[in-house]
């Protein structure tokens, strides 16, 4: 591995490979490369896979003018993994940039918390900063409004939640005719008699 010396975030650590992530840490002047995918990452293209049922999770931060005040998990709330992809506090020289993460996960339904330790979000008084949250390649979370936390829940069913059983309607009584009317005719009152 070969360490190259960075001088500035703007500064290009690029190792020319589309499945790492390359930035210059600042502290130390040092290009570091993460690689970009928990799965499988195809060059040159730099798509992620996932392997047999699995789908990926990708959580997209643009911080604001204050990233040290940013953190945030995914977390399977189905309840067997806990948190399975965490980011943040992000390096207070790190405004107005992009950090990507993804995971492969099993099937079932995960939230995604953001915090702000300030309390107003990552959007829009100090700075545009803005989140994304893709399950198996569909956005089904993005902002960057909130006050001190936000949660999304994203997914599908928890494999052990029961199927519902089937509704079926109650059953509906037949038709019946109107009650017949009772005869009003009555019996001539009877008739005095004189004795």
């Amino acid at each position: 591995k070969i360490r190259r010396q960075c001088r500035r975030d703007a500064e290009t650590c690029d190792d020319g490979l589309a499945c790492t992530i390359d930035t210059c840490n600042v502290a130390s002047d040092v290009c570091e490369h993460q690689a970009k995918c928990s799965g499988l990452c195809t060059e040159p293209t730099g798509v992620c896979e996932c392997g047999g049922s699995q789908k990926r999770i990708e959580v997209d931060i643009l911080t604001d003018n204050y990233p040290a005040e940013t953190t945030w998990t995914v977390t399977d709330s189905c309840g067997s993994a806990g948190v399975i992809l965490s980011g943040g506090p992000y390096s207070s020289t790190s405004t107005s940039t992009l950090f990507s993460d993804d995971v492969c996960a099993t099937v079932g339904r995960y939230d995604f918390t953001i915090n702000d330790s300030f309390g107003d979000g990552i959007c829009c008084g100090w700075g545009s900063g803005a989140y994304t949250v893709k399950y198996d390649g569909v956005v089904e979370a993005s902002g960057g409004q909130f006050g001190s936390t936000e949660t999304k829940t994203f997914g599908s069913a928890c494999p052990s939640d029961p199927t519902p059983p089937p509704t079926t309607p109650p059953p509906t009584e037949p038709p019946t005719a109107q009650p017949t009317p009772v005869p009003t005719t009555a019996a001539p009152p009877p008739v005095p008699t004189s004795s």
